[in-house]
């Protein structure tokens, strides 16, 4: 117990997870109050009688024999008939409680422990020496964690705002998502070579032939980013389907495709994409029929083939359905073959909160575009304390928390013109 109250008691959450896992109440007894349960208080000093007592003064030299000669005892107990009304405890068992028992979940329950941790300034939590990052927006906030074996959940609010698989190892790990991050920061993080070819992977090797030779046409790697982001957005805007066959048409003229040309095909019409649904939809019906007599196949690395290829459709209709940072988590796991001991719910919910966060990060990148500030890419890290600028870094770490609005307490910056008020504000 967490808070005693007759009313309205408060439960440790690890027990009351246990409980909720198990489908059972919990419904606490006062402290030396035994009638709060006498039917328990009523069982515990029967037994104390038929078994403990009656076994008093014999000898066992193992645990086994201890434990056989209390079954014996129990079933002579729950066996003997009842004083006032017929039948015995066995008996009214079998007839009356077995059958509304509820069956033993899928898996067994996983114990948990919580701790509380604040949210540092680089919008990671510490525990156990690994650090995981949350959504930026909850710095300084105090958050709950919890922790198992396999899985880290941070909630605020009792709200899920992060999930992470457990780090094990070296002290000072780093699980980083970018949708974590400020705006300014995920710029330079977000994509990289390896990135944009797993992205075209998943979509067909013509687009990973346009995407490499787009990074190859330029002297500094870096330079070839820019174009590869915008042929990810005409995937969003046309389907993951009309940008293949756009890239398949591409190279038929040119060994040195680019974004431009890819996008005139698809601006002309000219990828057939009526073709390719169809081709698709076909391929994925042969898919379908074959899965069940996978065992045809000619040894594991037609099998590999299959399963990637139904991952690859998977991903391509998150892709379409503007899913991406679902997409993203889901290609990811399926190259990691450690995530594969996660639970089905774990690695879902790894899934939907990578999606979550990157929608929120999205919406906020959004709202900060459409607005009115004079310093769009203002950020709280690139403010400079300089003595003879005389600002509190500690006042200005809790305002960023932005916890004065929900207060409904006004702010008001003063200082001499050019000190920079408007870029803090």
């Amino acid at each position: 117990m967490v808070k005693a109250s007759w009313f309205s008691p408060t439960i440790n959450k690890t027990y009351h997870e246990m409980a909720e896992h198990y489908g059972t109440a919990v419904i606490p007894a006062r402290v030396r109050k035994p009638k709060d349960k006498p039917n328990a208080e009523g069982a515990v000093g029967v037994i104390s009688t038929w078994i403990i007592a009656a076994l008093r003064n014999h000898k066992f030299f193992s645990l086994k024999e201890l434990n056989e000669a209390i079954r014996e005892k129990l079933e002579e107990f729950n066996s003997k008939p009842f004083q006032k009304k017929p039948g015995c405890r066995l008996s009214v068992f079998i007839e009356e409680e077995k059958n509304a028992l509820l069956p033993l979940p899928a898996t067994p329950y996983e114990l948990a422990y919580w701790k509380t941790a604040t949210v540092q300034f680089n919008y990671h939590i510490t525990t156990d020496k690994m650090h995981y990052s949350v959504p930026y927006e909850y710095l300084k906030h105090e958050v709950d964690i919890r922790i198992t074996r396999k899985i880290i959940k941070v909630f605020y609010n009792n709200l899920r705002i992060a999930s992470h698989v457990r780090l094990y190892g070296i002290p000072g790990q780093y699980s980083t998502f970018p949708e974590h991050m400020p705006p300014n920061q995920q710029n330079y993080v977000a994509w990289n070579s390896e990135r944009f070819i797993s992205w075209a992977e998943s979509i067909g090797i013509n687009t990973v032939t346009v995407v490499k030779s787009i990074l190859l046409s330029h002297k500094i790697e870096q330079q070839g980013y820019k174009s590869c982001v915008a042929l990810l957005k005409l995937a969003d805007k046309y389907s993951v389907i009309r940008v293949e066959e756009a890239c398949k048409k591409v190279l038929s003229y040119t060994p040195n495709p680019s974004y431009k040309s890819v996008q005139t095909i698809l601006l002309t019409g000219q990828d057939k994409i009526k073709q390719e649904k169809e081709d698709l939809k076909s391929k994925n019906e042969n898919l379908r029929t074959k899965m069940p007599h996978s065992m045809d196949l000619q040894g594991e690395q037609d099998i590999t083939e299959v399963r990637r290829m139904t991952n690859n459709t998977t991903v391509s209709k998150l892709y379409e359905m503007s899913l991406t940072g679902m997409a993203d988590s889901f290609r990811d796991q399926f190259k990691d073959t450690s995530i594969h001991e996660l639970s089905f719910e774990e690695r879902f919910g790894l899934i939907v909160d990578l999606e979550w966060s990157r929608r929120k990060s999205n919406r906020l990148i959004k709202l900060i575009k459409s607005s009115s500030f004079r310093f769009n890419n203002a950020s709280i890290e690139d403010i400079e304390y300089h003595a003879d600028r005389k600002l509190d870094k500690a006042l200005i770490t809790k305002l960023s928390t932005c916890n004065y609005i929900q207060e409904k307490h006004n702010v008001i910056i003063m200082g001499a013109s050019g000190n920079g008020k408007s870029y803090i504000g």
